[in-house]
This record gives C-alpha cells, structure tokens and sequence, in this order.
C-alpha cells in the first residue's frame, strides 16, 4: 500500500558495484553527503502480517543525506516539502564499504545496507522491532535514485491530508503544528513545554492543560491536551475516528493504561488513558534540515 515509485529509470540489483576499497568507500559518503534521493521499497519477501501502523516499515519517499560523510553516524532528513515520516530517528553512515541506513520509530523500524548502482544506490533492507514480536526474516530490495533537492517532487507534503485540525482558544487564536506559537496568549515555559494558560475550545474544551513543543522553538512540533482521568475516554476516541478514520494501532487492554493511535506521515495521534490523566498529543513527524 505505501511503496513508492522513483520518477524515472529505477537501477536494477544486477548492476550493483561494491566500493572496494577505503578511497572508493570515502568517496561514496562524499557523494552521497548533502545530496537528495528518491526512495522505491520492493514488497517484502517472504511476505509478513505487518501491523495497521505497516508505514513504520516504510521509508519517506524522498531523503537527504545531510552530516558529514567522514562521520559513522549522520541524520537523514527530509527536503522542506517532501512527504516524512513517522520515525523518531533516521540515521546514515558508512560501515566498510557500504552504506548502513536506519529509519526507527523507537519500537520498529527499518535497516538497509547500500551501494552504488548505476545512476543511484541499491541494496537489501530488513524490517526490525526493538520489543514485542518482531517480524520474521523478511528483506526487499531498496532502490534510490539521486535527484536535485528542489526539482519536481511527486510525493508533495502540501497534497497530504493533514490530521489535525486547529486546536482553537477562547483568544480566537488556533494552534497548528509546523506554524509559530502565536503572541499575544498567557504561557508559562517549563524545561520540556509551553503551557498555554489560554482556555481552549472544541476538542480542548475540556482539557485541563494545554501544552505545545519544544520550548525555544520557532515552530510548534507538539500539542498535548490533558484531560482529567474522569473523562470519557472511548467518546474523545470515537470523535477522533470521526475526524481522522479508524485509528492504525492500539494498545491491548492492560492496567494501567490504554492506548490508541493514528499513524501518518506528517502526523501522528496518540490517546491514552491514564489511571489519572487522559493524554491527547498530537505529534509533528516531519524531519527536517
């Protein structure tokens, strides 16, 4: 359902040539350093139940190698614009005389080692879990073409449907993710968040407190609604799957707490129910240079 095809000619397995030696290794990562690549994922094989939340074994369509290449361990980012994903870390470095990637959510993810071909680079990646069941010993191929950074991208973010709505204040302001803070609101600034002081309204109107991060930030990355542990749970969750669709992944019913999630590339939800707080967020995924 997610793989993505490369633009244009796509380099096939067989043309593969490995860089040999340390030099040859050098200038790989060189080349790769600072430059941008449209990513195609052959289907698995042999094929496994992956999740509802399968995207989380999917690379962003389109990446940059940003860092330096004499580095073991650089961020990949992905160009303003293009389509992210939901991963918290997304790495690149050389190992030898290949290139290792890793794309982690925290709990699952996926790895593949590169190297040269033709026009690009191709390799085989695994999918991988860090806890719970992880999915058998399954590879496909990966493919990436080199591409300038702004030329036409076919996997636009502003084509995407975004999650979430605003999140409207009795100010008559709206919070967004990826948009500045806006002024003129009550805030107090902790360590890890904003709290707006600022009555909510809508899906906020019952929230106990409103926070958004990271402090310092020019863009807002988070919205956490609290709510009280009292509250209905399974009707903000049902409301929810009103504005959004069903929900890609629960949490299985266990004390004390639990969990659903709407899992996208540009977004992500997550609700949980506390022994004592109900936990809105709404999450930023993008990764950006």
């Amino acid at each position: 359902m997610y793989s993505h095809r490369v633009v244009a000619c796509v380099v096939a397995m067989s043309s593969v040539v490995t860089a040999r030696t340390p030099a040859e290794a050098q200038t790989l990562a060189e080349a790769v350093s600072g430059h941008c690549f449209d990513l195609a994922l052959r289907e698995f094989e042999p094929p496994f139940g992956q999740p509802s939340d399968s995207i989380s074994y999917r690379p962003p369509p389109r990446i940059l190698f940003f860092g330096q290449a004499s580095r073991s361990r650089n961020p990949i980012v992905v160009p303003e614009g293009a389509v992210p994903s939901p991963h918290r870390v997304a790495t690149w470095g050389l190992v030898r005389d290949t290139l290792r990637v890793t794309w982690s959510t925290g709990s699952v993810g996926l790895s593949a080692w590169l190297v040269p071909s033709g026009r690009g680079l191709a390799g085989v990646a695994t999918p991988f879990a860090n806890f719970g069941d992880a999915p058998p010993a399954s590879h496909a191929e990966l493919l990436a073409m080199h591409v300038e950074c702004e030329s036409y991208n076919p996997f636009p973010l502003s084509e995407m449907r975004r999650f979430l709505q605003d999140i409207r204040l009795e100010t008559g302001v709206s919070l967004r993710l990826r948009t500045v803070l806006p002024t003129g609101l009550e805030t107090q600034t902790t360590p890890t968040a904003t709290m707006i002081l600022d009555r909510g309204l809508g899906i906020a109107s019952d929230a106990t407190s409103i926070e958004v991060g990271p402090p310092g930030t020019d863009a807002i990355q988070s919205i956490v609604l609290r709510y009280p542990g009292e509250t209905d749970v399974e009707a903000l969750r049902d409301l929810l799957a009103a504005a959004h669709g069903p929900w890609n992944a629960t949490d299985p019913p266990a004390a004390p707490r639990e969990a659903w999630y709407w899992i996208g590339r540009a977004e992500t939800i997550s609700l949980v129910d506390g022994p004592e707080t109900v936990v809105l967020t709404f999450r930023s995924t993008g990764r950006l240079p």
